[in-house]
């Protein structure tokens, strides 16, 4: 279960990443912001390249054999997930961000439970 959920968010935050760096000005209006804030699209490209960079250390999590790293990576992905939604729910309840800020606080909610489930597991083996 623990790889099959590495798997998964290494998939995500990868394509997530990569299309945050890509095409931020998209991107950013979709959340909301404005056409005409560089400031705003830099922030959405380090947002980019920290997603992508989380993504492969996922990627590389799924060959852990250790279970003391395994549940380290699991319980960053927990903490950040739920600061995710945290955060999400906050931008989107004050006018911060639109109400696509609401699927992305369902998905990190899920990804949450699903780290959450994998910690309860035992860490499992080895991933």
């Amino acid at each position: 279960m623990t790889r099959l959920f590495f798997t998964v968010i290494a998939g995500i935050s990868v394509l997530y990443g990569l299309a945050f760096l890509a095409i931020p000005e998209l991107l950013g209006q979709f959340y909301g912001a404005k056409p005409d804030d560089p400031n705003a699209y830099l922030n959405i490209r380090f947002f980019g390249s920290a997603l992508f960079s989380l993504g492969l250390i996922y990627w590389f999590a799924r060959d852990f054999t250790d279970r003391g790293a395994v549940r380290a990576v699991l319980t960053a992905s927990l903490v950040s997930n739920v600061l995710g939604v945290v955060l999400n729910v906050w931008a989107a309840t004050s006018g911060l961000l639109n109400s696509l800020a609401w699927s992305s606080a369902a998905i990190q909610l899920f990804l949450a439970l699903w780290a959450l489930r994998c910690l309860q597991a035992g860490a499992r083996e080895p991933a």
